[in-house]
């Protein structure tokens, strides 16, 4: 199987709301996309294509682009190894190494980019989600345990990060796993103070 996560908005995904009382805020509003599964790349690509297009009603969408000509020359292909969050495992390194290797066979130039700041655009991004979580957290954390089980390594990476404020419990409330507990959350322990 082959999937393709397009670029946000490549495909209109505008349907009218039936309960704008659940509606995401504005960061994971643009996360989600369309995009094809086919059997084969080629499958997918046709799939894309015929799926591109703009609806003037998705505040996300963006004109389809026509079929690209054939390059000039060599294709270019950046393979990244590690973005400065966590170093791969080795099966990921070995999946790169035979991918960049079948890539250079199959003629398209192969280069590994320098990511100077990745790991600070992760951070940044990842603050701004959790603002963004801060209005529907009391309602998240009533939905499920694995959610909340979630969550809780939500708030120790939240802490890490430097969050704070009322959604985010300080660290004099952590328990001993160091994870913090939410007031009203059930499943919070009162004996360890985790979530």
């Amino acid at each position: 199987m082959v999937g393709i996560r397009p670029t946000v908005g490549l495909v209109s995904d505008w349907t009218a709301p039936e309960d704008t009382s659940i509606e995401g805020p504005p960061t994971f509003q643009s996360w989600a996309v369309e995009g094809p599964m086919g059997r084969t790349v080629a499958d997918a690509r046709l799939a894309l294509r015929v799926m591109a297009g703009i609806d003037l009603r998705d505040p996300f969408g963006v004109p389809a682009l026509p079929g690209a000509a054939p390059a000039a020359g060599p294709v270019r292909v950046g393979i990244v190894r590690d973005v400065g969050l966590a170093k791969p495992h080795p099966a990921v390194s070995e999946a790169l190494d035979s991918a960049a290797r079948w890539l250079a066979e199959a003629g398209y130039e192969v280069e590994e980019p320098e990511l100077p700041l990745p790991a600070e655009a992760s951070r940044l991004w990842s603050l701004l989600l959790f603002e963004d979580m801060r209005p529907g957290l009391p309602g998240m954390l009533q939905m499920d345990e694995a959610l909340r089980t979630h969550m809780g390594y939500a708030y120790e990476y939240a802490a890490e990060l430097g969050a704070s404020g009322p959604a985010w419990p300080p660290a004099s409330r952590a328990g001993p796993a160091g994870r913090r507990s939410s007031p009203g959350c059930r499943s919070c322990s009162a004996e360890t103070g985790s979530c």
